[in-house]
């Protein structure tokens, strides 16, 4: 997903210079996010809880009815498992660690 800079001359913003600006911003990783792109972003976080909550019921469902095969529950979990990299990557970036 590209996230927008905004240019002042040959350089980036500062966040001081953004505020003064009127332009709503946050950092994240060196980069400013206006809030159009936050929103975005916690948007599809969102789908991929709902899309990792979902398929973890479907895997508790298909072992719980003993009507699975293994192959099938190891592509579930693999996806599963993709998915939960997909969150904590966009958690990251909507929330980055900060070392002090």
């Amino acid at each position: 997903m590209p996230v927008t800079r905004y240019p002042a001359g040959n350089s980036l913003l500062t966040p001081n210079s953004a505020i003064l600006l009127g332009i709503p911003i946050s950092w994240s990783y060196g980069v400013m996010m206006d809030n159009r792109e936050i929103v975005e972003l916690e948007h599809r976080l969102t789908e991929l809880r709902t899309k990792h909550r979902n398929l973890d019921d479907t895997i508790k469902a298909l072992v719980s009815a003993g009507n699975w095969d293994q192959l099938q529950l190891k592509r579930l979990k693999k996806q599963k498992l993709a998915l939960k990299d997909n969150i904590t990557q966009l958690e990251n970036t909507l929330m980055p660690d900060i070392i002090a």
